[in-house]
């Protein structure tokens, strides 16, 4: 655990003065980065946040909730799906009744209003709106992504200190990757390179797939690595970054390999300056 429990408790807090103003009973999560920022662990499928009560994560068994429970301080309860011997006996892990059935365990006996990321789509949505319907009405939402993303907007001391490690793995990658450059080496083999010494260096994995382009496919700036091989003269790209703890680094390097043409040196000057 990378955070300590008294750091994502004051993070519950913050957003529960939000539930209050907004009469909100109760926010639900999804799995993702704001799961991520309320409980550690983004392995569950739903994180429950009354307005009272302890937090609890809720996730399908064996779809990793052991997992999450190693990664988070807050329970994590593995909802467990039932087969038995006949297709009509069969009962599928459903995270939204068992959220309802869980803040009703708490007193909850009518929830009024609901937290809910709308930013994440109906679809995704949508067994939560079941699961919570009452008399054939459904339960009012209320947005509550846009409160978390102003309190995530304010970094504390740890979490500045992991964003930083995230970049410390990237820079020494990054000077392994440049140490292998040499003609007739490909995209893809410094690519490789790149993402085996920021796993090596700590990193679980990439914050996204690394980009290496050579010569003219340094234009595109979403290029896969490719078997394309390095020359003398070609410009380099490097886009990569390191997860670590939860945060993450984003790089971009741009260089040439040897003496550049006189073109490519012009290019290059111009997309500084317009940077600038």
């Amino acid at each position: 655990m990378y955070i300590e429990k008294e750091e994502y408790l004051e993070r519950v807090f913050n957003m529960r003065r939000w539930m209050m103003r907004e009469e909100a009973d109760a926010c639900i999560f999804l799995s993702g980065s704001n799961m991520l920022y309320f409980s550690g662990t983004r392995l569950a499928g739903l994180l429950v946040i009354p307005r009272e009560g302890d937090p609890l994560l809720l996730a399908r068994y064996a779809f990793g909730d052991a997992l999450a429970a190693e990664e988070s301080p807050f329970s994590v309860e593995s909802v467990k799906p039932f087969y038995g011997t006949r297709k009509e006996g069969v009962r599928r892990p459903d995270l939204a009744k068992r959220a309802r059935e869980v803040l009703r365990e708490m007193e909850f006996k009518k929830i009024r209003r609901l937290g809910v990321e709308r930013g994440a789509g109906e679809l995704r949505l949508k067994p939560i709106r079941k699961a919570f319907r009452a008399r054939g009405r459904s339960l009012p939402f209320i947005d509550a992504g846009k409160e978390v993303e102003g309190l995530r907007g304010i970094k504390s001391e740890k979490e500045i200190s992991l964003i930083a490690k995230a970049v410390e793995i990237s820079k020494e990658a990054y000077e392994s990757g440049i140490a292998e450059l040499k003609p007739g080496v490909t995209e893809r083999e410094i690519a490789n390179r790149l993402e085996y010494e920021m796993k090596e260096l700590g990193s679980p994995r990439p914050a996204f797939d690394s980009i290496v382009a050579f010569g003219v496919h340094t234009f595109n700036a979403h290029h896969l690595p490719t078997e394309k091989k390095l020359q003398r003269g070609d410009l380099v790209l490097f886009d990569w970054g390191a997860s670590f703890g939860g945060y993450a680094s984003d790089m971009t390097r741009t260089f040439a390999f040897g003496r550049p043409t006189e073109k490519t040196r012009e290019i290059y000057e111009a997309v500084a300056v317009a940077q600038d």
